[in-house]
């Protein structure tokens, strides 16, 4: 659905390559769950920080900005890519 969302709405002036962007698309939301669960991994295990707070904020907060601006890198630049922009929000 996701896919489906970004492809119909806010990619829909950007071509699509089929299979090839549905791999790379999936390749880039497990990179960016990758990078929640590393957060949350580093500030339990390497930082020592074991409550359910400190969870909380290193999961949910820091991991899911920087997955959110790890996908929405990926997915403007390899997957719907637009040909011919430097740069610009416009397509």
């Amino acid at each position: 659905m996701a896919y489906a969302g970004n492809a119909l709405g806010t990619y829909r002036h950007a071509r699509v390559k089929g299979v090839r962007s549905c791999a790379v698309f999936l390749a880039v939301n497990i990179a960016g769950a990758a990078v929640q669960l590393l957060c949350l991994a580093v500030s339990h295990y390497g930082l020592g920080l074991t409550s359910q707070r400190a969870d909380t904020v290193s999961g949910a907060g820091i991991g899911m900005a920087l997955a959110t601006v790890l996908r929405f890198w990926g997915t403007r630049t390899l997957v719907f890519r637009t040909e011919g922009r430097v740069g610009s929000w416009t397509g």
